[in-house]
């Protein structure tokens, strides 16, 4: 059954959507995570811009874990691909 929203949960989401992880206020209001999201559109709530560098600063930072470190050598370092499977995979090689 879809709940209405009430005149609390609307002021809540907008004041809270710029700068608050949609987790959180779904959580907050005891909504579905697609709920809040809808309904933030329906309004045309926007984020703020420091709330998307954050976002964005938190990305890098979470992505370069999964780079190999400074030092780091790679477990098939000097092994030769077996000679039927580099002529099966020949046709996806650079051009010499």
């Amino acid at each position: 059954m879809i709940r209405k929203w009430t005149e609390n949960e609307k002021e809540f989401l907008r004041k809270n959507y710029k700068d608050m992880p949609i987790q959180t206020i779904a959580e907050k209001l005891d909504r579905s995570f697609q709920a809040i999201n809808t309904y933030a559109c329906k309004l045309r709530l926007k984020r703020s811009e420091a709330y998307i560098l954050k976002q964005k600063a938190e990305l890098l930072r979470n992505s370069r874990k999964h780079q190999f470190k400074k030092g780091n050598i790679p477990h098939n370092l000097g092994v030769q691909m077996p000679l039927e499977i580099k002529e099966k995979i020949k046709h996806t090689f650079f051009p010499k």
